[in-house]
């Protein structure tokens, strides 16, 4: 892995620690693409063991019927090629940019089906269908809340900033854990089937207004906790507040965001994470 993502923040080192394991492990970088397993900073392979313990979610939910049907794929050139020779269909999207189509059977029961013996969710984002490894906190709205908080703008420093990360970090903490992971669709017809909302609406390839949601409540959360830290503080007349208290606020919001984000579709009927958010956001 590029180290050097993973060891600084605003140009400073920070704690950074990878690990063969889920827990133990220290991250606050962007993720890297791939599949590794037994790798801590490994968001995809985090996403797995977290549907592993959630496989509940990822069995049909709905019949889809016999037959073939067009779902969304992603990859270059060689890899349509690959998919024309197996006497498939496959063409560009009309609708998403970049993205491709291809003809491919209809799911059968335990085809979409997880688990340690099949290739499903693994090295292949296509397999069973089309999926991304979605952070219910992402990485870069968590470096911004940091700076939002502690940064110049409220009164504190850079050096706060990497003060307070750092204990984080230590407590331990990383972003890609399982716990903050989830593995979502792409193609809309496959998050109906299974009532999962899709990752991103792939005609702007983000969730904007699902980050600005996550911002602002995680703001509120983690702002209610610094005080109670500081209260301790000064009670217990400690040396230097416990920032790394703050991991624990962080854990329990991933927890209560995965449960809601896994539900959207089910119980409010939300299509998208980003449609989520932006009726979510409208109501802060």
């Amino acid at each position: 892995m590029g180290t050097s993502k993973h060891l600084a923040f605003l140009g400073k080192g920070i704690p950074h620690k990878e690990v063969r394991a889920k827990n133990g492990g220290r991250c606050l970088a962007k993720h890297e693409p791939g599949y590794k397993e037994k790798c801590s900073c490994s968001h995809r392979w985090q996403a797995f063991e977290q549907a592993l313990a959630h496989s509940g979610t990822y069995k049909l939910q709905k019949a889809v019927g016999e037959g073939s049907w067009e779902l969304l794929f992603r990859g270059n050139h060689k890899a349509v090629a690959a998919v024309v020779n197996r006497g498939l269909k496959a063409t560009l999207s009309p609708d998403n940019k970049g993205m491709y189509l291809h003809e491919v059977a209809k799911p059968r029961p335990e085809d979409w089906d997880i688990s340690r013996d099949k290739r499903n969710f693994k090295w292949d984002c296509n397999v069973p269908y089309y999926h991304e490894a979605h952070h219910v906190v992402p990485d870069a709205t968590l470096r911004k809340i940091f700076l939002a908080i502690f940064g110049p703008e409220e009164g504190g420093s850079n050096e706060l900033v990497i003060k307070v990360v750092a204990e984080v970090l230590e407590a331990p903490y990383c972003v890609h854990h399982m716990e903050n992971m989830l593995i979502l669709p792409m193609d809309e017809k496959v998050g109906d089937a299974l009532q999962l909302p899709i990752h991103r609406e792939t005609k702007q390839c983000s969730h904007s207004a699902y980050d600005e949601y996550v911002e602002a409540r995680l703001k509120s959360s983690l702002m209610a906790a610094l005080e109670q830290i500081m209260k301790k503080h000064k009670e217990e007349k400690t040396e230097e507040p416990k920032y790394k208290d703050l991991a624990t606020t962080l854990t329990k919001e991933a927890e209560t965001l995965y449960g809601e984000v896994a539900a959207a579709r089910r119980t409010q009927g939300f299509t998208s994470v980003e449609q989520m958010g932006q009726r979510l956001k409208a109501g802060l």
